[in-house]
């Protein structure tokens, strides 16, 4: 993740977005990015030009796995979930504006980055620059604006004012309205800009009052397309030890540390977080609904693979349980490949790690939908450790930071959902993570298929383990925190062709040569 002064939370970075498609990091990043670039020209661009560094895995992932779908259906006004959104590219078409995309030797600090163009109605030499980067997750971040130095994370309302002064304009902070978070002045290559963020949009009496002290040009505004807006307040704790140090109670829950940590981050109340952690929960249950009746879809390596386990019946080398856990795990992840709403969480590659299992252990145990929402939260306050040090890019650390994030992630909502404590649920995650540090992401035929559904179901039972073991007593011999760095380390010493490229592992066996002979990119979700 990027460093920035404002913590993760849970619900922007780690559970959500709600989405259609098959990867968070493409799809709903990449749509975000179309919005904020939709909102910056006041109205969807007629002509868009975006360019990937040829050097890096986005060059070779970008059409397959979805990006120009989210990015045009982004310029749309499309939602992450919308049913419009597998149309985007035609719709673009229709509506002829006109989008390219472009491979080229540019230099760029993230594997994930997009160069944009935006050409305003009439306009054919003028444009208007910006550079985002797909962090993760669905996470992103706007870099520049038109050459401006800029870091902006879709979770603010944003105005960009463009000054015909040459001398910098300060203000006194007691003297800006309260919903102002900050006044950053930054320059282009012409002109000095000031970007101003603020946690609801800025009255016409303030914007008037900022506009005549820099002698304004151009004003530009950005929505935000996060969940969960920005707030300048201090969090309880950062990291795990942090939060373990921050209690004496030795039973106390993760739930309810996670509570305290995303009701200082968001200003939202336990109630409204309880709310909306069990939306999240119902739409996971819905996906495992739809996926167990059988899902179709004309461009898909696998047929709809749960109702095959449902129709087998329970094994006994699985039990109910692990038989429950890995039928909804595979329904979640045939409800993604078939452009079905899913809850990314933290990606969509390893979307049904989280939902598929604790929903199973749910089940098994009786628990009800609050007890799951709590576990989510769990889990959440997990994922915000590992955002603030690593990353769920597979373009930057491979499966290891998805389906190992999830599956850490999984095993401490696990314990939660038992009644096990804070120190034993951390305990299990650390351990769930330790066991998938490594693993490369090679797809297949650029979809999030194969090998992403065995991993997913790896992911899921690596955590009901792990969950099982701590509770039975076991040590857990590396901390969360250093399990999470080591998880940073391999993530820069794994070579670009075992990151989402293609290029390395299964996606370079003979039999993925030619079922790519046979499929071709992943154009089908694109249309």
């Amino acid at each position: 993740m990027a460093s920035r002064l404002i913590p993760a939370s849970i619900f922007n970075e780690v559970i959500g977005p709600v989405m259609r498609g098959c990867s968070s990091s493409h799809v709903a990043a990449a749509l975000r990015i179309g919005l904020l670039a939709r909102d910056f020209l006041n109205g969807q661009p007629e002509r868009a030009i975006v360019r990937f560094d040829k050097s890096e895995a986005l060059s070779l992932s970008y059409d397959g796995q979805g990006s120009a779908m989210g990015f045009v259906g982004g310029l749309l006004g499309d939602s992450p979930d919308s049913e419009l959104l597998p149309f985007a590219k035609k719709r673009a078409v229709e509506l002829g504006i006109h989008v390219e995309f472009k491979v080229e030797d540019v230099s760029t600090s993230h594997p994930n980055t997009y160069l944009l163009e935006l050409y305003e109605e009439g306009s054919d030499q003028q444009y208007q620059t910006m550079e985002a980067v797909s962090l993760g997750g669905g996470a992103i971040e706007i870099r520049t604006i038109n050459g401006a130095s800029v870091s902006l994370f879709g979770d603010t309302y944003t105005t960009i004012f463009t000054s015909a002064k040459s001398d910098l304009v300060l203000f006194e902070a007691d003297s800006l309205p309260s919903n102002i978070l900050q006044v950053i002045p930054t320059e282009t290559a012409t002109h000095r800009i000031y970007v101003v963020t603020s946690v609801s949009p800025l009255t016409a009496e303030t914007i008037t009052q900022l506009s005549t002290a820099f002698e304004t040009i151009t004003i530009q505004k950005m929505s935000p397309v996060m969940p969960v807006l920005a707030f300048d307040s201090p969090v309880p704790f950062r990291t795990a030890k942090e939060m373990l140090s921050s209690t004496s109670d030795p039973h106390i829950t993760l739930s309810d540390l996670a509570c305290d940590y995303e009701a200082a981050r968001s200003w939202k109340s336990r109630s409204e977080l309880s709310s909306l952690m069990t939306e999240l929960a119902q739409t996971m249950r819905q996906s495992i609904e739809i996926g167990r009746k059988g899902t179709t879809y004309s461009d898909r390596i696998l047929t709809a693979q749960s109702p095959l386990l449902l129709q087998a019946g329970s094994s006994p080398l699985l039990g109910s349980c692990l038989h429950n856990v890995t039928t909804n795990v595979t329904a979640i992840m045939d409800c993604k490949s078939a452009m079905e709403v899913i809850v990314a969480a933290p990606t969509a590659g390893a979307c049904g790690v989280l939902g598929g299992t604790v929903w199973a252990v749910a089940e098994e145990f009786e628990k009800n939908e609050q007890e799951v929402a709590e576990a989510l939260l769990a889990a959440g306050i997990v994922g915000v450790f590992i955002a603030e040090t690593a990353t769920f890019a597979g373009e930057e650390g491979g499966c290891q930071v998805e389906c190992g994030s999830a599956s850490a992630m999984t095993a401490a909502a696990i314990v939660n959902l038992l009644g096990g404590s804070a120190q034993q649920a951390v305990d299990a995650a650390s351990m769930a993570l330790q066991n998938m540090l490594g693993i490369v992401c090679d797809t297949i035929c650029d979809r999030v298929e194969v090998p992403c559904l065995g991993r997913n179901i790896l992911g899921a039972v690596n955590a009901v383990s792990c969950a099982a073991i701590i509770q039975a007593g076991f040590t857990n011999s590396i901390p969360l925190d250093e399990t999470i760095e080591a998880l940073q380390q391999i993530s820069q010493q794994m070579p670009l062709e075992l990151r989402c490229t293609g290029l390395g592992g299964l996606a370079q066996s003979p039999t993925a040569q030619n079922l790519l002979q046979t499929y071709g990119s992943n154009s089908g979700k694109n249309s």
